[in-house]
């Protein structure tokens, strides 16, 4: 519902009228066109502001249960292994494919490891 909603209000936006063969009261061309457009804006932002609420929901259950929430932590392996590389001369982006982790993850594990030492 909310997609056909979303999709009723780009075309109104775009200045593309609205008919429907289903429901002859949906016709965004009449003159109960400001109206409809604000019950399908209406609609559409109580949907949205259920989708974050449920979305918050779920996360805060998940934190209680202790759930892990985001990306699995990158394998302390693999990110000294890329390091490795980066020493003997690879570039940073080219290690951290090679090994199978994110180049940001690479970038800040040098950064720690060079702070640390």
């Amino acid at each position: 519902m909310v997609s056909a909603i979303q999709t009723v209000l780009e075309l109104d936006r775009l200045g593309v009228p609205v008919l429907s063969v289903r429901e002859g009261w949906l016709d965004t061309s009449g003159p109960a066109r400001p109206l409809l457009v604000a019950i399908f804006g209406w609609v559409a932002e109580q949907e949205r502001t259920r989708l974050i609420e449920r979305t918050k929901a779920g996360l805060e259950r998940a934190r209680r249960q202790g759930k892990r929430l985001g990306r699995p932590p990158a394998s302390q392996v693999l990110l000294h292994a890329a390091r490795d590389l980066v020493l003997a001369g690879v570039p940073v982006a080219e290690a951290a494919r090679r090994k199978g982790v994110s180049r940001a993850t690479l970038q800040r594990f040098l950064h720690a490891a060079r702070a640390s030492a």
